[in-house]
């Protein structure tokens, strides 16, 4: 099955805090088709492009270490790294 905005499984608002929804509209305003699904935070993708994300609220958040592992094992695996978003670098949200 190919996921679209339309037909995607519903991302349920209460369960995103508010940099989350931020992003998610953000993203989809950029046109990202996003799903929320534990963590990473979001998975994004377009046509060509997919975007792991972990959303933190500050810039000095950082992974935990078990979420760290899991970042690096997906790297390798899938190459593709979990990027992490905050409200500072709003500017990269969209495009990666």
């Amino acid at each position: 099955m190919t996921y679209t905005k339309a037909n995607r499984p519903p991302i349920k608002v209460r369960t995103l805090n508010p940099v989350e929804i931020e992003v998610v509209q953000a993203l989809e305003a950029a046109g990202w088709t996003v799903v929320k699904r534990g963590w990473p935070s979001l998975i994004a993708w377009r046509p060509g492009k997919v975007r792991l994300i972990a959303v933190k609220r500050a810039p000095g958040l950082k992974m935990k270490a078990s979420q760290a592992m899991v970042a690096e094992a997906l790297r390798r695996a899938l190459g593709v790294s979990v990027e992490i978003l905050h409200p500072q670098n709003r500017d990269t949200w969209e495009n990666g």
